[in-house]
């Protein structure tokens, strides 16, 4: 859906990024009893938006900042008609964010 909404420019093949301590946490999901380790998995929480929605980018970032699952990181799709400067502030301090921006088309 995100491949749609921003006119094919998004793809998240070409967006996978891996690092070493993925690769480990990968490796080392199961513990010696077979269960598996969650604190160890990268949590990734995608969201699309729109220029639009601009007021709700600090509460979305807020809401995503708050949560103790420590391996996380935030992705965000925005196919307005501007970038948000709160989210590209965000995402140049915070690694765990991942702002892209993809200008759509004027509506008719």
């Amino acid at each position: 859906a995100l491949s749609v909404h921003s006119f094919g420019q998004f793809q998240p093949l070409r967006e996978r990024r891996v690092d070493a301590e993925d690769v480990e946490a990968a490796a080392g999901v199961l513990t010696s009893s077979g269960a598996i380790d969650t604190s160890r998995m990268l949590v990734s929480v995608i969201c699309p938006t729109t220029s639009e929605r601009q007021a709700y980018h600090p509460l979305l970032y807020e809401c995503f900042r708050r949560q103790t699952h420590e391996r996380r990181e935030l992705v965000v799709v925005d196919t307005g008609s501007q970038p948000s400067r709160f989210l590209q502030e965000r995402a140049a301090e915070d690694p765990r964010v991942v702002y892209r921006f993809f200008e759509s088309p004027p509506k008719a």
